[in-house]
């Protein structure tokens, strides 16, 4: 798959090396005349740009390596750049939360295979996202949206996506309906020897590190047929074990187990959460295109390469690089039972269902409302100080 990818993004780098050395440069309308290179070639040195060189750089970039600092200064001063860009950060965090660790939610919550929650996050959630992003480009078209439009076409787009997101925290498996009795759960089997029965007091004596689940027929998951008393089984014509019987430990006369996770009893919720899913990331996804012409407008031209690199440069500070490990963390702190591994903590074998629903979902709700607050923020302060009379930026430029 990575070298697919590879592959393809370097047949899409080419048109790049067809590029013309320079572009077209803008005619300067705001900007005072003395500051001001001509577009069309001089017939002599101008005082401004003497030379071919000089004149451009000029055209190009504007400034010197030297004004760099005064270049990122004026670019950082801009609140509503700040603004946008701090949305964009938050919404990112909650799209590299997300997409690393839905699908083990879907597996979990869901009892599905790792081969489809992948093939769900995939197949849903990233068509949609890109049909919102085009979408989101219509929109500004079609209505010819300002700086104002745009700003309350992402406050808008935000607080649907939130009314999407929130039932997501509702739909999944309580953790009561997968009871899971294990060693490690305050030594159950050993506490409760006394009322079990004489069999199922050598389970005290199975390995604590052995996960070979089995599902009672009770209902009741266990470890390992070691735990769950089992001391008999029974096989098919190709030596595979179909059930363990005899088993002390399960509930009523003749218990038997079953080889295997009990798993979930809410298959049915799967479908409401996809499609759920699926509009909170077409709603969200409506705001990136407005967002990037936001900062487009808001910033002067000579700015605008700038702005948009010190951008992209957040989001992998402050959104991808961070933001799956404290998901990460939130989702670790729901489990209840470790694998070990010479003596090391490895990976989990068990959640609580509940929190492993609550936690994250949570977490992503808090970072949805922070987002609408700052929409919110943003849609007065371009309505305060930054729109004219049709919503064009009051702010210097050369478009």
């Amino acid at each position: 798959g990575f070298l697919v990818a590879s592959c393809l993004l370097f047949v899409a780098a080419l048109p790049y090396f067809f590029f013309p050395r320079s572009m077209a440069p803008e005619v300067r309308r705001t900007l005072p005349a003395r500051r001001r290179c001509r577009v069309t070639r001089p017939s002599r040195p101008s005082a401004s740009c003497p030379t071919s060189r000089q004149r451009r750089s000029c055209l190009i970039v504007g400034v010197s390596p030297l004004g760099f600092p005064a270049m990122l200064c004026r670019t950082l001063r801009s609140p509503v750049y700040l603004l946008v860009v701090l949305a964009q950060v938050n919404l990112s965090a909650m799209v590299a939360g997300l997409a690393t660790f839905m699908a083990k939610f879907i597996e979990k919550q869901f009892s599905q295979t790792a081969d489809f929650s992948n093939v769900m996050i995939g197949g849903v959630s990233i068509p949609l996202a890109v049909l919102g992003t085009v979408s989101g480009g219509v929109l500004m078209r079609r209505r010819a949206l300002g700086v104002g439009g745009a700003s309350k076409l992402c406050a808008a787009a935000i607080l649907l996506s939130l009314c999407c997101a929130f039932p997501l925290i509702l739909l999944g498996c309580p953790t009561s309906t997968q009871k899971v009795k294990t060693a490690s759960a305050s030594m159950w089997v050993c506490v409760h020897v006394r009322r079990a029965a004489t069999r199922c007091a050598s389970t005290c004596r199975c390995a604590q590190d052995l996960f070979h689940p089995v599902c009672g027929s009770d209902g009741v998951e266990f470890t390992s047929p070691c735990r769950a008393g089992c001391i008999a089984m029974e096989t098919d014509g190709a030596n595979k074990v179909t059930n363990f019987t005899e088993c002390g430990c399960v509930g009523g006369a003749g218990g038997w187990a079953a080889p295997g996770t009990c798993g979930g009893r809410c298959g049915h919720l799967l479908w409401p959460f996809v499609v759920l899913m699926a509009a909170t990331c077409l709603t969200a996804s409506l705001c990136q295109t407005p967002s990037f012409v936001i900062i487009l407008r808001t910033v002067s031209a000579r700015d605008k390469s700038l702005a948009v690199g010190i951008q992209y440069m957040l989001f992998r500070v402050l959104a991808f690089m961070p933001c799956p490990v404290l998901y990460g963390f939130v989702i670790d702190s729901t489990c209840v039972l470790w694998d070990r591994e010479c003596g090391k903590q490895t990976s989990c074998l068990y959640y609580d269902l509940d929190r492993f629903r609550h936690r994250p979902v949570s977490f992503q709700q808090t970072e949805h409302v922070a987002n609408f607050a700052v929409r919110l923020l943003l849609v007065e302060l371009a309505n305060f100080d930054t729109l004219g009379s049709k919503g064009s930026p009051k702010v210097k430029s050369i478009t």
